[in-house]
């Protein structure tokens, strides 16, 4: 068994990470609008300085490093060359990669 750490499985805790971020974003959103409807009572000024700026900053984070997962994700497949080395399919990470399901994107 290899001393790695799986990187089909790396890319499924990416995947599940996404879509916590996606959850805990519409959760704190409801809670913090619910008498309105999210944000339907908003004006807009109100909406870009409230909600849509702080949100924004997050996923403009996750974007950047989502990009340097992406660089160490390939070189550490270049390293070890297949995905499912120590069984199953046998993908190259950039197949992974193409098949990672961003939750938040959904926003």
């Amino acid at each position: 068994q290899s001393k790695y750490y799986d990187l089909e499985r790396l890319a499924r805790l990416v995947e599940a990470t996404t879509f916590t971020l996606r959850e805990r974003m519409e959760g704190t959103l409801r809670e913090r609008y619910s008498r309105n409807g999210i944000v339907l009572g908003l004006e807009f000024g109100e909406f870009e300085k409230e909600v849509r700026a702080p949100t924004q900053d997050i996923f403009v984070m996750f974007d950047a490093s989502f990009v340097t997962f992406k660089e160490f994700f390939l070189e550490q497949g270049r390293m070890r060359r297949r995905v499912g080395e120590g069984g199953g399919t046998l993908e190259t990470p950039a197949q992974v990669l193409k098949g990672i399901t961003l939750y938040h994107k959904d926003l």
